[in-house]
């Protein structure tokens, strides 16, 4: 006898003769929870990189910290040896790491004069010994506190340049207002390291010369 014609239940015969479609296997929901919780998550660390620099950094790795976390409108005090950012660490007392939206800039940037006199440097990229190579930053000042003008040397292969900042009448990085500079150096080794260094007073607190969006390239 064809089991379709046995009276077994409403529903068994509907899904053995009439061609409806049989539900799917039940599914582990903490499974499927976990997988969108670990996809949310890769999003989230995914959007909270800092912004990258759309010229790029050239030569110089994550010359824009865009391989840092944005802390948004919240900013970090880091200590001489602390790394910020993967290739980047303070080599001078303390340096203030502060988010994309702290002040209206829109990407990362860092404060050279953290709760002292500080300065920043970056781990090394390849040169070639003998070649030029130019260094280009956004610089600016912050203005909370003194001095007006705000004065940094960047340095590689044993040489340096002196930059200076005048924060009157609101040129400042609380208003956004920045300067594109750049400075050049002769390679000396296969190595070279950079380093942004505050010149400010020492009894400085806080409110030094504020460099961003930094690249390197050959001459």
């Amino acid at each position: 006898m064809n089991r379709c014609l046995a009276v077994i239940a409403l529903s068994a015969m509907l899904a053995g003769c009439s061609g409806t479609a049989i539900a799917p296997p039940a599914v582990d929901s903490s499974s499927l929870q976990a997988a969108s919780f670990s996809r949310s998550h890769e999003a989230a660390r995914a959007l909270s990189k800092c912004p990258a620099n759309p010229n790029g950094s050239g030569i110089l790795p994550d010359g824009d910290f865009s391989r840092a976390v944005d802390t948004g409108h919240h900013y970090t005090t880091f200590y001489k040896g602390q790394g910020f950012a993967p290739s980047w660490r303070v080599v001078k007392r303390t340096s203030d790491f502060l988010g994309s939206q702290w002040w209206p800039v829109g990407f990362c940037i860092v404060d050279l004069d953290g709760i002292n006199v500080g300065g920043i440097g970056h781990s090394g990229f390849r040169t070639i010994p003998g070649t030029m190579y130019t260094v280009t930053f956004m610089l600016s000042g912050n203005s909370d506190c003194p001095p007006t003008v705000k004065t940094m040397i960047v340095t590689a292969a044993h040489q340096s340049g002196k930059f200076t900042w005048n924060v009157a009448n609101g040129n400042d990085a609380q208003h956004d207002k920045f300067g594109a500079e750049s400075w050049s150096f002769v390679a000396a080794g296969h190595v070279s390291t950079l380093e942004f260094l505050s010149e400010d007073p020492r009894g400085n607190r806080g409110c030094g010369a504020v460099v961003g969006f930094i690249a390197v390239a050959p001459s």
